[in-house]
């Protein structure tokens, strides 16, 4: 509040200070907003993931005689047959792509299968790395770089994970 050299008290307030609680408020709105955004993409990097892990021991369940079929072989046809390929994918004359419109492949490797999915972004890439190294029954690649097998700590998935681009690739291949 600000007094008038007149001793009259001048009631309200100048516009300064109005000015000063918008830029909090919009401040303090703006971290609302990310964190709730921020909470959403992380739900759909484990919903993902969650999803990966189904089409993964899918494709394990394609696993007959010792073999997934000479290698090479496409084995997306057959989980399509099998409907296990999720809702959110699209799977049409063979060929299935993921939410983010990157190519699927599901490839026998003769007494391993593995499966490819491209065009994650960073935060899916390192859920879906995290995940499904946790089953210990997989030898994880994220762009070319193989991580191993077994559990890949959230550091070591990040760093495989590439920020900048919404186009990673994580190969995951069976181990029997």
């Amino acid at each position: 509040m600000k007094f008038h050299r007149h001793g009259s008290q001048q009631k309200g307030f100048t516009l300064l200070e109005l000015l000063a609680a918008i830029v909090i408020i919009g401040i303090l709105g703006a971290i609302v907003i990310s964190r709730i955004n921020g909470g959403r993409a992380d739900g759909k990097a484990q919903n993902e993931a969650d999803i990966v892990v189904d089409m993964f021991n899918g494709m394990l369940g394609l696993k007959a005689n010792g073999s997934y079929g000479t290698a090479g072989t496409d084995l997306s046809g057959a989980l399509i047959a099998k409907q296990k390929i999720p809702s959110v994918y699209n799977a049409t004359a063979g060929a299935v792509t993921n939410p983010w419109n990157g190519a699927v492949s599901y490839l026998s490797v003769g007494g391993t299968a593995t499966l490819t999915e491209n065009g994650y972004p960073p935060e899916t890439c390192v859920a879906v790395v995290q995940k499904v190294s946790a089953l210990g029954a997989a030898t994880i690649t994220v762009n070319g770089t193989a991580l191993g097998t077994g559990a890949i700590a959230g550091p070591a998935a990040a760093a495989a994970c590439n920020k900048t681009t919404q186009a990673n690739v994580v190969a995951i291949q069976s181990q029997s």
